[in-house]
């Protein structure tokens, strides 16, 4: 229970800390009053949610796009040529006040379209120079369907390095963790979802982001997101530390004529589980998880701790192949943790960094809707696809009212 308790202590002291400062202000501070605020963005999905989702369908691009095979050597883009053509200072467009934002461009897995803003200007595709001398076949010319932005990454100096400590992708997916030397990432962030891990599951996006002026401790931004039953805005506030804190304030709009029955997440974390100490107890050092426990806590302080397991294949339905929990009542925490700190339990995996993987926790939610919890785990066979989702419900009996919910996020490897 003792790394729980580091984690709280450091998550409400960031909580106290960005609550003095302001940093759910009315508008996030912009000196160039150019780039859009939460006000403005709430307004345009309010009207947007008025009318029927579009989804966009990205038209193919065989010279970026990941080859069907994954063969390196195939026409197309994999993860280690993409790392290599973003690196250095590709992309870079802020670079002061101990932080650094990179915008990455459409390529590998990278496929959907953001619209990217700093304090004053969008940001252009022909802005930035990336190195795709490095993919094989090298791309050149770039064809105009790769000529867009998909994602960011965001990092913060930590001694003499600066390492990257957050990315978020026009999937509306993130990845969050704490400042630290050379972080290994985990558990995946989802800032909506719609019906996750159900059959007829949707992907919601994050269409555009505006960055405000940075501060030495805090990195605000400020963000739409749309889906299949809603139109949203969310303000961030980044805070980084060894337990680095990312703050929420989301507001959906539901959409009118949309499907009254889909479970539509405020927050979602995609994990991985697949083997424990419980799993193989002859072997000792073959565990190899993201995650390996549940934690839930209710606002009268009663709290849960779930060991997290593999379930067997032949325990699952063919029709649903997920074994679910659902906690209900007013929910304080949510948290996916790693306790497992020991890197000789890890062994067998050893350039996983399991044990570095990050504790995410979601801690002081507050909604105007009731809000549930369910984990869906599948069954794993590998290391490589996450089986794991915890999904924060928004419980809206149908209601047309905006949803208005917020939260802290908090990352630590401590």
């Amino acid at each position: 229970m003792k790394p729980r308790s580091r984690l709280w202590g450091a998550g409400l002291l960031t909580f106290g800390a960005t609550a003095a400062s302001g940093c759910l202000a009315k508008e996030v501070e912009n000196p160039c009053n150019a780039s859009p605020t939460f006000e403005r963005y709430a307004q345009e999905a309010e009207s947007a949610a008025r009318q029927p989702y579009t989804q966009e369908v990205p038209v193919p691009c065989p010279l970026l796009d990941r080859p069907p095979d994954g063969n390196k050597a195939a026409e197309g883009v994999v993860f280690e040529e993409y790392a290599a053509l973003t690196s250095g200072s590709a992309g870079n467009f802020l670079d002061r006040d101990g932080w650094w934002v990179k915008a990455l461009p459409r390529g590998e897995l990278h496929v959907q379209t953001l619209e990217v803003y700093d304090e004053c200007s969008k940001m252009d595709y022909d802005r930035f120079s990336y190195h795709y001398s490095a993919t094989t076949p090298a791309v050149d010319p770039v064809p105009e369907c790769g000529r867009y932005l998909s994602a960011l990454e965001v990092g913060h100096t930590f001694f003499q390095s600066s390492p990257q400590l957050f990315q978020v992708e026009a999937t509306a997916y993130a990845r969050l963790v704490g400042l630290q030397l050379n972080p290994s990432f985990g558990t995946s962030l989802r800032f909506t979802t719609e019906d996750a891990a159900h059959e007829g599951e949707q992907f919601p996006a994050l269409t555009k982001l505006a960055i405000a002026e940075p501060r030495p401790d805090e990195l605000s931004f400020v963000a739409r997101l749309r889906g299949a039953t809603f139109e949203g805005v969310m303000q961030a506030e980044l805070i980084p530390a060894a337990a680095t804190s990312l703050r929420i304030k989301l507001r959906l709009y539901p959409r009118v004529g949309a499907n009254p029955n889909v479970r539509l997440g405020v927050l979602g974390m995609s994990s991985m589980f697949w083997k424990g100490a419980a799993d193989t107890p002859d072997i000792g050092n073959d565990q190899a998880h993201d995650t390996d426990h549940l934690y839930v806590r209710m606002a009268d302080g009663s709290d849960t701790l779930v060991t997290i397991e593999n379930p067997p294949l032949e325990s699952l339905a063919a029709s649903d192949p997920w074994a679910r929990t659902q906690y209900v009542g007013a929910l304080e925490t949510v948290a996916l943790e790693q306790i497992e700190r020991d890197a000789r339990q890890y062994l067998a995996y050893p350039s996983a960094h399991y044990a570095d993987r990050p504790t995410m926790s979601a801690s002081h939610l507050q909604s105007n809707v009731p809000l549930s919890a369910e984990l869906s785990i599948a069954n794993a066979n590998s290391e490589y696809i996450d089986n794991l989702v915890l999904n924060l419900i928004a419980e809206t009996d149908g209601t047309m009212q905006p949803i208005d919910v917020s939260y802290v996020l908090t990352a630590s490897s401590i």
